[in-house]
């Protein structure tokens, strides 16, 4: 898909033009050409009046680069993964001239039998082409082409075979003699059969009793298979060469089909990576132009993921600063505030992408939206404050009772002293909960909470609460559930201890065994919660209203305990309210009975 073309090589040490197409040959071009020749590998250029991009390809004769195959053109259009075969092809044709090949075929006719043979190694009719190519420079009259499964070791599949019998070859094939030669193949050189030694069995099936000649198909030390050819006479030195060349070709051919599938799968997995994360992402190429649009990406800057692919990138992604990206030299990392309607804070991340000779292909942008992170930085904070007023409370409580009974004990009547060590002992209560549940939620980050599950009376355990305010309601037969006692009782007097804190009225609990549950509902006649706060409120870290928590205390993490330790028993939580009329709070656990039981009042 270039838009021109050039051969170039180097006659008596300057780089000249032996053959081109399309537009006349750049300073862009040769340049290229003459980079690739003296490094010998691939060199890439931008043409700046043109704005092409330019790819040259070094012309190897033996270890020897002798100049190069340039192409020029549109750098999304520019298609390079075939260029090293008819670079090959190329330095053959440089190599020889200009003198004719053997056999009497030209530079030309075998360029243009290599070309046509390996044009698309995809396509349903490449090995088609492969043996018409081989009939036209060698005059082949059969042969089939062979192909080893990198996949499945020791499977071979015959591509395609003309003047042979299909059964034949298949009875060929299982052969273990011929499997060894086309399965072990590693030699360089094309074998034909010595005199007096007999040819492989499928010899019996060419016509007019040509001999077989076994070319390998080989590249960079891989076996790729074998091209098996019916010629009437031995080839000479000369015709042997050509089809060396011809058997070079179709193995790069190959192997280039293979690695092109390879990176489409490779460029598959990429592209579902980038549409699988959270963050904005987008790929240009090393021409500015848009090559990866994942669906958070299009949805910040307002781009269609599939229109807007090959368009440039320049002026499209909403902020100046993060277009400056575009055009940097290194990798930066920048923020800037992004999006139409209402503009958040982003980090804009950019890296050079490179291949395998450090090249630059395009630039990987990924948006990290530090709303996000700065609320959850906001939350911890607000978070350790609140701890610190929990914990500052009873601390000072505690301290200014211990300094006053230590200071003046023999001063203080028994009614005080009784009244400041029960205030002692409720306030380090509250401190041994507070750290406790602070544990707690710490080892809730690793994993479930580890329950220990026994038969436990859930009315008998309910009814035992003495608590001022404090009304039960609990079937007079006992109810078992298995449960873990400790956890459960812990879920029960979070609610209560809440329910308390929040109302001045009375407070309800119930145990109703109902629908193979047993549910216990605390319900408080407090001020109610606001139906839109309700999701939140089993959340880790939610305080709804800031001034309640600093009238009341709490530390936003009661709820969220609550549901983990019952969804731990496997049970369930939520809450029902009415603003102005009072909450309840149920959770519920599996029933051992199913059946209702009449309630009692304690």
């Amino acid at each position: 898909r270039a838009t021109a073309a050039a051969v170039v090589g180097r006659v008596d040490g300057v780089m000249v033009i032996l053959a081109s197409a399309g537009v006349p040959g750049s300073d862009a071009m040769l340049a290229a050409a003459k980079a690739a020749t003296e490094r010998g590998r691939i060199s890439r250029r931008l043409d700046r009046e043109s704005g092409l991009s330019v790819v040259a390809e070094p012309l190897r004769i033996g270890p020897r680069a002798v100049g190069a195959l340039v192409v020029a053109g549109t750098p999304r259009a520019l298609q390079t993964v075939s260029l090293l075969l008819f670079a090959d092809a190329a330095a053959v044709a440089v190599g020889h001239r200009p003198s004719p090949l053997a056999s009497g075929t030209s530079a030309a006719e075998l360029l243009g039998g290599v070309a046509d043979a390996v044009a698309d190694p995809e396509h349903a009719t490449f090995a088609g082409r492969v043996l018409d190519a081989a009939e036209r420079l060698v005059g082949a009259t059969a042969g089939f082409l062979v192909v080893v499964d990198g996949t499945a070791p020791g499977r071979l599949t015959v591509a395609h075979q003309r003047g042979y019998d299909r059964e034949q070859i298949r009875a060929a094939c299982q052969d273990p003699a011929f499997r060894d030669l086309l399965l072990g193949y590693q030699m360089t050189s094309t074998t034909w059969p010595a005199a007096g030694e007999p040819t492989p069995p499928v010899g019996s099936g060419a016509p007019g009793g040509e001999k077989n000649l076994v070319v390998p198909l080989a590249v960079a030390g891989r076996h790729l298979g074998c091209l098996v050819l019916a010629l009437a006479v031995e080839p000479d030195p000369s015709a042997r060469a050509l089809i060396q060349a011809l058997g070079r070709h179709v193995a790069i051919a190959l192997r280039s089909a293979e690695q092109a599938k390879r990176l489409a799968e490779r460029d598959g997995q990429f592209t579902v990576l980038a549409h699988a994360v959270s963050e904005a992402v987008v790929v240009v190429d090393s021409g500015g132009c848009f090559e990866l649009i994942n669906g958070p990406a299009a949805e910040l800057f307002h781009l269609s993921t599939a229109l807007e692919l090959g368009q440039p990138a320049k002026g499209r992604l909403g902020d100046a600063v993060v277009g400056e990206l575009l055009a940097d030299d290194g990798d930066r990392t920048v923020e800037a505030f992004l999006g139409r309607q209402d503009p958040r804070a982003y980090r804009a991340t950019m890296r050079h992408l490179f291949d395998r000779h450090r090249n630059s292909t395009g630039r990987l942008l990924l948006f990290h939206d530090l709303a996000t992170e700065r609320r959850a930085n906001q939350l911890m904070a607000d978070f350790i404050a609140v701890i610190g007023h929990e914990l500052r409370t009873p601390l000072t409580v505690v301290l200014g009772y211990s300094n006053t009974l230590v200071n003046r004990w023999d001063k203080l009547s028994d009614a005080s002293r009784s009244a400041a060590l029960e205030s002692l002992a409720t306030n380090a209560n509250r401190l041994h909960r507070l750290i406790d549940d602070l544990l707690l939620v710490a080892g809730l980050e690793d994993g479930e909470p580890r329950v220990q599950v026994q038969p436990v009376d859930v009315a008998a355990l309910v009814g035992a609460l003495d608590l001022k305010r404090v009304k039960i309601r609990r079937p007079n037969e006992p109810v078992i559930v298995h449960i873990d006692r400790s956890k459960f009782e812990q879920v029960l007097i979070h609610l209560v201890d809440n329910a308390l804190k929040f109302s001045t009225g009375e407070v309800a609990v119930d145990v109703v065994v109902r629908m193979g549950e047993v549910e216990v509902t605390v319900a408080d006649q407090g001020p109610g919660i606001f139906s839109g706060d309700i999701p939140q409120l089993f959340e880790r870290f939610r305080q709804l209203d800031g001034t309640s928590t600093r009238a009341h205390g709490g530390t936003g993490i009661g709820l969220y305990l609550c549901r983990r330790l019952v969804e731990a028993q496997g049970g369930r939580i939520w809450c029902e309210s009415r603003m102005g009329v009072g909450s309840r709070f149920i959770f519920a656990v599996p029933a051992r009975q199913p059946e209702a039981a009449a309630l009692t009042t304690g």
